[in-house]
């Protein structure tokens, strides 16, 4: 299938995805399904190919594209992400906005990727400032 949502409405693309995924799992057959829509690759698949620029950069699950990825490229495609430079000291991320514990050990990390749900504004301390931030995909300055 080659975007077959693309031209349908929001409430009209959920239940075809709905189903899809029905007649997938009662038939047991396999649906190649080809979509530009991370949200839609991430929720009807089993497997996820990503292709980037004609390369395969990741085959993988959907809970794997989304917390595993391979490199940044698919980090960056994925998007829903926050990325910080900065340098790890002591298995402290050190950054410009502050310090973050990581699970690595490497020493070449230069920047970390924070998904934009797992922020959490500490209000009861006043040095930081919000530029901008998205209200339902519109960004707000």
């Amino acid at each position: 299938m080659d975007e077959p949502f693309s031209s349908l409405d929001p409430k009209l693309r959920d239940e075809m995805g709905e189903l899809i995924k029905k007649i997938k799992n009662t038939t047991g057959i396999t649906i190649i399904f080809v979509t530009h829509d991370r949200s839609e690759s991430l929720l009807l698949s089993d497997s996820i190919a990503l292709l980037i620029n004609g390369q395969f950069v990741q085959i993988d699950s959907p809970s794997n594209m989304y917390y595993k990825q391979k490199n940044m490229v698919v980090a960056r495609y994925l998007g829903d992400f926050n990325f910080i430079q900065g340098k790890l000291v002591a298995g402290m991320f050190v950054t410009p906005v502050g310090k973050f514990q990581v699970n690595e050990n490497r020493n070449d990390i230069t920047e970390v990727m924070i998904r934009t749900h797992q922020i959490k504004i500490n209000d009861k301390k006043s040095d930081f400032k919000i530029d901008a931030y998205k209200v339902a995909g519109k960004t707000v300055t």
